[in-house]
């Protein structure tokens, strides 16, 4: 393999696109023959990497599916290179992708009315100079 990223680990959002490029790769035959000219790559493995990244024909590790950090906070994506030979020649080569964490959960205050969730409240609260410090004044 001849690497085209620098360094074996990517870090990527949660909320990272569908359809972005995270690395690429490119492996190299120095046979002449026709058949050992052409590389193709798969991804192997554990079949959650093959779920969330596809490599394209020239190498290219694409996301092709969402990814969600509290689910799987770390993917080993196994990268195969093999030329068309008999038998053919393989090498693989290994890209750790960590996810972060994005607040996917935004903090809510509002009320149901009828059903209806309402979240345009003003709330106010008066508080007596005499209330002891520390005291409860509200509650959500």
């Amino acid at each position: 393999f001849q690497q085209q990223q620098s360094g074996t680990e990517v870090t990527l959002q949660e909320d990272v696109a569908v359809g972005t490029q995270i690395a690429s790769v490119t492996a190299k035959d120095g046979d002449s023959s026709f058949e050992n000219k052409f590389i193709k790559y798969n991804i192997i493995g554990d079949g959650l990497s093959e779920e969330k990244f596809m490599i394209t024909s020239d190498g290219r590790i694409i996301v092709q599916a969402s990814l969600d950090r509290e689910t799987n906070k770390m993917h080993t994506v196994v990268i195969e290179a093999r030329d068309l030979g008999t038998p053919p020649q393989r090498t693989n080569y290994t890209i750790a992708v960590n996810v972060t964490d994005v607040d996917d959960n935004a903090m809510f205050v509002g009320r149901l009315v009828g059903g209806t969730t309402v979240s345009n409240d003003v709330f106010s609260v008066n508080v007596n100079e005499t209330d002891k410090r520390g005291s409860m004044v509200m509650t959500l």
